[in-house]
């Protein structure tokens, strides 16, 4: 374990009592300096208003505002919270139609309840040596919308129906260059550049749409989600 890992202060935001003591406890086992806990979004703001942390836990979907408002807000220069804070996402099956849109926040790594600790500790000690990128606050500020939109879409197939026609287009010389240089990739094997060749589904839910070019957070957002995916292979567009 990196030797300043007991010197870290980490948020817990879980609406779920049990959950919640649960993740405290073990981070508490793990040797964490200081774990404070909020119930939701809100209480949670109002907790970075009178101390900072260096991480925040925190889940999605929660009365009283959302685990997706929270990291908008951070993100955006709209708390005490420093704006590049690590932030690891807690989610579970009801969460998988808004990760695609989480992943505009430039959060850190995702965590599939049940949390283990063995888990959570990997995740923690990957959050130790990383590096946070931002983009300037107002492009955080325009992402509400795309959280009302999701929710809107929440538990629907969020793949668009095609079109048929009865034109059949014979195959060009850059489709069958584009064909070449295609694979089907293990998730764990995904590299920075690779180009989605079709939707990347959890449990029926579109997390990543095709012709999608992969960032680190995308890449972060498959991995982190491959107990959930209905395939770890990966059809993609090698760079």
């Amino acid at each position: 374990m990196p030797s300043n890992f007991n010197k870290n202060r980490i948020l817990v935001v879980e609406d779920e009592h049990i959950m919640r003591m649960l993740l405290v406890q073990a981070l508490d086992n793990l040797g964490v300096a200081v774990v404070f806990e909020a119930e939701s979004g809100k209480r949670a703001q109002e907790a970075l208003e009178k101390q900072s942390v260096d991480i925040i836990l925190s889940d999605l979907e929660m009365k009283h505002g959302s685990g997706f408002e929270l990291i908008q807000a951070i993100r955006s220069g709209k708390t005490h919270q420093p704006r590049d804070t690590k932030i690891l996402v807690i989610t579970g099956y009801s969460d998988l139609s808004t990760l695609a849109s989480v992943s505009t926040l430039d959060v850190q790594g995702y965590l599939v309840k049940p949390v283990s600790a063995n888990q959570l500790r990997e995740k923690l000690q990957e959050l130790d040596v990383m590096q946070v990128t931002l983009k300037p606050p107002e492009a955080y500020e325009r992402l509400q919308e795309i959280e009302q939109s999701s929710k809107e879409g929440s538990g629907q197939n969020q793949i668009k129906p095609v079109v048929k026609t009865n034109t059949v287009q014979e195959p060009t010389a850059e489709h069958e260059l584009a064909r070449k240089h295609t694979a089907k990739v293990d998730v764990l094997m995904l590299t920075k550049g690779m180009k989605l060749r079709q939707n990347v589904l959890a449990k029926s839910t579109v997390l990543l749409r095709a012709d999608t070019v992969l960032d680190s957070a995308q890449i972060t957002i498959l991995q982190d989600m491959r107990t959930l995916l209905d395939s770890r292979q990966i059809d993609v567009e090698l760079s």
